[in-house]
């Protein structure tokens, strides 16, 4: 019995050792970002805002194998709901920020203080949709990680 390439194999196995962690990074990258968009495009209508945004929702590297979506402060509120409506006290909102907020959907005049008031008077239900997300978009992982080791390998 003979064997041929075996000259090569160390040579091979080199490569592939750089090489496959490179890929298996660079996939699981590529699933931040897919899932940072999916979790943008899952967002609540009418709650959009910087949620729906590249500015607002993104993956971001925080060392050589990690990395973690970044999303709007608000969104744990959004997801949890606030006050009566989620089953927790009354609260005030922030009054700048509801104003804000108001103005730049075309409330003019004592419209915030009504939309503060029934904040504080109901709440805000719950609108949960990034576990739904994650939980979807966790078996794409593997898919994404394999398509660029399998590329790698087949570079060599």
């Amino acid at each position: 019995m003979t064997s041929s390439g075996l000259k090569e194999l160390p040579i091979l196995m080199k490569r592939y050792a750089k090489t496959l962690p490179r890929s298996a990074r660079a996939g699981t990258w590529n699933f931040a970002q897919h899932l940072a968009k999916m979790l943008r495009e899952a967002a609540p209508l009418g709650f959009s805002g910087r949620m729906k945004s590249t500015e607002g929702t993104y993956a971001e590297k925080i060392s050589k194998n990690n990395y973690v979506i970044k999303m709007p402060i608000y969104t744990k509120y959004l997801e949890r709901g606030t006050g009566p409506a989620a089953g927790n006290a009354r609260y005030w909102t922030n009054k700048p920020k509801v104003r804000n907020w108001a103005a730049s959907k075309g409330a003019v005049g004592v419209g915030w203080y009504k939309l503060r008031s029934h904040i504080y008077q109901h709440g805000t239900k719950p609108h949960p949709f990034t576990a739904r997300v994650i939980r979807t978009e966790l078996d794409n992982l593997k898919e994404i990680v394999e398509e660029r080791i399998n590329e790698a390998i087949k570079k060599r």
